[in-house]
């Protein structure tokens, strides 16, 4: 307060030896999706999350037009948390209902795995916000104590705030929903836009099945330092679209944990060095790196698949719900 600079934690200077496990990490204590003010309470209604990322210097850095630029080893992560597997690595949302005056949290809503939607807040005295990435849910809370009044269940995920509109003297709640299934890329993604009003009686289209990809990776014959220089190489030119750590990103890229292309290295090298599959926007890549780059980084998905069978023991695949309206051949 005196000086304005802000209270360092001096762990968090990370640098070439030392990795910092950074609390919000670089996916923020709250990304893009919207927040709500309310001025009947006083309070903000905050998309929050709560996440770490493993942060340490990239000794080997130079800038490229291709690709991040943030000079961090984006292999940290898969040392770090293999080096110490007991440290927090969670990514979860919430809502968050904060006083600014008093700089406290009044309540919270349930925790979502990954980001939370964004918030709507009404003068009825309602807080509206989707379950995010992973909760297929539309949910409204009680703007003073935060208890959940009302649900709905969306059959997807939803990230984008809701809005609220008059027409004709009666109020009404729009919600544009639609994110990536358990079954990924390849399933469709109940994409709607979701319109609510007292009375209302519409029913969503009777789902029918779709059986996902199932998360089977080959085993991991790589050393510890390629599958971290694979990690590396694929937060820098892979993270921007397919997700952080081989996580699938939104609904637009295919989940590369679950790809039968882990299985042949010449199958992987056609598509990201030769770019068989330019025509769907997966350009080659053969100008950035070369074969034992190309190598590295397959290993490093083979890892993190791994780890994802690890941290949760299989099932038999199970069937997934998908709309009526919405199945195709293609799809």
């Amino acid at each position: 307060m005196v000086t304005g600079r802000p209270i360092e934690v001096p762990e968090a200077r990370y640098d070439f030896e030392n990795i910092y496990n950074l609390a919000p990490g670089v996916q923020g204590g709250h990304g893009w999706h919207a927040n709500a003010w309310n001025p009947e309470t006083g309070y903000l209604y905050i998309a929050t999350q709560r996440a770490y990322f493993a942060m340490q210097s990239d000794a080997n850095f130079t800038p490229n037009p291709d690709g991040n630029n943030l000079a961090i080893n984006m292999g940290a992560n898969f040392t770090y948390y293999r080096d110490n597997p007991d440290a927090p690595r969670e990514f979860v949302g919430y809502v968050s209902a904060w006083d600014p005056v008093t700089g406290e949290e009044i309540w919270r809503g349930e925790e979502n795995e990954g980001p939370t939607g964004g918030v709507l807040s009404t003068g009825g005295g309602l807080v509206f916000s989707g379950g995010g990435n992973n909760t297929n849910e539309f949910r409204a809370y009680d703007t003073v104590s935060g208890e959940k009044l009302w649900s709905f269940d969306t059959q997807t995920g939803m990230v984008a705030a809701p809005i609220t509109f008059e027409l004709d003297g009666k109020q009404y709640i729009a919600a544009s929903v639609g994110i990536n299934q358990a079954g990924n890329y390849f399933a469709p993604n109940y994409s709607r836009l979701l319109v609510f009003g007292l009375g209302g009686d519409a029913q969503l289209p009777q789902p029918l099945s779709y059986t996902p990809r199932e998360l089977n990776p080959p085993a991991l014959t790589a050393s510890q330092d390629v599958v971290a220089t694979g990690g590396q190489l694929y937060g820098q030119y892979c993270s921007v679209c397919h997700g952080i750590g081989g996580q699938q990103r939104g609904a637009n890229f295919p989940n590369l944990m679950v790809s039968p292309m882990l299985h042949s290295q010449d199958a992987f090298d056609q598509v990201v060095l030769e770019g068989i599959r330019a025509d769907k926007g997966m350009v080659s890549f053969a100008d950035q790196f070369g074969d034992e780059d190309s190598e590295a980084i397959r290993w490093f998905i083979v890892a993190q698949a791994i780890n994802a069978v690890n941290a949760t023991p299989l099932a038999p695949p199970q069937d997934v719900d998908v709309p009526e309206d919405l199945h195709t051949d293609e799809q």
